[in-house]
């Protein structure tokens, strides 16, 4: 039982570790800022920038958000060769963000 408790801890640190890399990858692929991402979440940039350096993890709600905001499935916060495919899709976000920014 120690040893499955152990091997659960660690796959659990090792998914912590993906997430503020697959949090900037989704950003950076979409040409977006931290400001644009934290604005659409309601939360200061620090906070999200805190997000991406893997010094706070967002909760459920606001991954929730996240993935809405990309239109990706939650699994692919913790799958990091998954957000590797989803270029097209953010081109597609980064252009929605363009066009709205443009209009305000």
């Amino acid at each position: 039982m120690e040893k499955l408790a152990l091997k659960r801890s660690r796959i659990q640190k090792e998914q912590r570790a993906q997430l503020p890399v697959v949090l900037r990858t989704l950003r950076v692929n979409a040409g977006l800022k931290q400001e644009t991402v934290a604005e659409f979440l309601q939360i200061s940039r620090s906070t999200y920038s805190y997000y991406e350096m893997g010094k706070t993890v967002p909760n459920i709600f606001t991954l929730h958000l996240l993935c809405r905001f990309y239109g990706i499935p939650m699994e692919a916060f913790f799958m990091p060769e998954f957000v590797k495919n989803l270029y097209p899709n953010l081109k597609r976000v980064r252009e929605h963000f363009t066009a709205v920014l443009k209009t305000e």
